[in-house]
């Protein structure tokens, strides 16, 4: 946070007036009114008080090469012509590190990051950039990235469609029932999308196993659970969440 404040003087004489301005550290500055020829005179405190607030949010949704932080800008009195989050590998990532741009003004600040390394530690903090090109920060902040999920199977989301192969994250089938319509062998995985809820029938027969262990598990960011609302009669499964 940044606090800005003056003293101004008001001076008037037979209709000459004349301003006088000098930095002061006060919260608040003082107005002199001068009456006629000086014989009646008021005195009068007025406050005024520029702020900028910079505050640095959460980090949310941390994946092994992206995230996203979080923040705000309070402005009373003072331009701001820029706001985002900077972040890097050292302490106090300043606006000259890599940034997000999100617009100007006063208000809540979304900075997607992306680009990252898997398993690295990040400094991050929101910032404002002053009308004069000054820069404001938040407090600093630390996430890490996790390391990158390589998983062998198949794969469900609600994003999916039936008609892929299922193999990758990039290709994954969509319902229950095209799971519950395939058959698989030992050792086989299959992976539902975290945070993801799957309606319908998880139906596993004995032969549609073949005789073998399947291991159910989850793939993606975050730490939901996929959820399955119903499932009947499973042989040979191991879950995996």
């Amino acid at each position: 946070m940044i606090g800005t404040s003056f003293k101004k003087i008001t001076m008037t004489d037979n209709c000459t007036t004349r301003f006088i301005s000098s930095p002061a550290t006060g919260s608040f500055y003082k107005k002199a009114s001068f009456i006629g020829n000086c014989l009646n005179t008021t005195n009068k405190i007025q406050e005024m008080t520029r702020t900028l607030t910079v505050v640095t949010g959460e980090v949310t949704d941390i994946t092994d090469t992206t995230a996203i932080c979080s923040g705000s800008v309070i402005a009373t009195g003072v331009a701001v012509i820029a706001k985002g989050i900077c972040w890097g590998t050292t302490p106090a990532p300043s606006i000259c590190c890599d940034k997000t741009m999100n617009g100007s003004g006063a208000g809540n600040i979304v900075g997607v990051i992306t680009g990252l390394d898997e398993q690295t530690l990040y400094y991050f903090r929101a910032y404002a950039i002053k009308s004069n090109g000054e820069p404001v920060y938040g407090v600093e902040k630390t996430f890490t990235t996790i390391a990158t999920e390589i998983l062998f199977g198949y794969f469900v989301s609600n994003d999916g469609n039936d008609s892929n192969d299922g193999k990758s994250i990039n290709t994954p089938w969509k319902t229950l029932n095209k799971v519950s319509s395939s058959t698989f062998v030992n050792g086989d995985c299959i992976y539902f999308r975290r945070g993801h809820t799957f309606e319908g029938s998880l139906t596993l027969t004995k032969s549609a196993l073949t005789s073998a262990k399947v291991t159910y598990g989850a793939y993606g960011s975050g730490t939901a659970k996929p959820i399955i609302t119903s499932m009947k009669l499973i042989y040979f499964l191991e879950f995996n969440l």
